[in-house]
Order: structure tokens, then sequence, then C-alpha cells
């Protein structure tokens, strides 16, 4: 879980500013905001690059982990938690069906993968 650390504003009295600890919250909220939307932004291109390097390849989902820590040169201090914001991103954008609009499909079983919605060819209608 993510937690937020905010220092109190006092006035001089030593009594709390409440005003001006809610902008001292404000403050640092926004700033967490904006690098949780550039560490997604991050992980989302690095993910999507490793598909471009393997066109049309079903990787597996701890393999494609591995290698987005390995473009991020994730270190022993971070590793981990780049590995579940990668995990994280695959899984919240995969669905088992095209209709759905999510970027990624995870195959389950012997051979399969992720594989980007966009590299799988739709199959042809049966004829009558």
């Amino acid at each position: 879980m993510d937690s937020l650390t905010v220092q109190l504003v006092r006035h001089a009295d030593g009594s709390v500013d409440v005003d001006g600890s809610t902008a001292s919250f404000e403050a640092a909220l926004s700033d967490f905001v904006a690098q949780s939307e550039t560490e997604q932004s991050t992980i989302a291109a690095t993910v999507n690059a490793q598909f471009d390097k393997h066109p049309g390849t079903a990787i597996k989902l701890p393999n494609l982990a591995s290698m987005t820590c390995a473009a991020l040169n994730a270190q022993p201090v971070n590793y981990t938690r780049l590995e579940g914001l990668a995990l994280s991103y695959v899984r919240a954008n995969a669905s088992e069906k095209r209709e759905d609009g999510k970027l990624f499909r995870i195959g389950r079983g012997k051979g399969s993968g992720v594989r980007r919605w966009s590299e799988i060819p739709t199959e042809a209608p049966a004829s009558k």
C-alpha cells in the first residue's frame, strides 16, 4: 500500500493551522498523483516496447515482467516494486475477449503467454 507523509502546519502559538495543513496535504497529494501517473506511463511504454522488440510473440507473464525490469534498469532495492507494477499493468489491461477493448490477452497452458490483441489475427467467420 502506498502512503503519504504530510507535515502539519502550526501557528506561532503551536496550534494547528488547518488551512495551511490542508494546503500542505493538497500539494503533497498532487505531487504523489503526478509521480504515480508518470510511473504508470513509463511502465506502459516499457511493457509495450518489449512487444515491439518481439512482434507477434507470446511472452510468459513472469518473463515479460523480468524483461520490463531489465529495460528499466531495475536495482535490487526497487526490482520487486517494478516487477509488481509491470504485472499489475498487464493484468489490468488484459482480457480473454478481443471485444472488451483491452490491450493484451493472457493465454493459459502450454505454449501460451501474453500477446497484444493487435498482433493476434482475427478469425474468419465460419461459412454456412
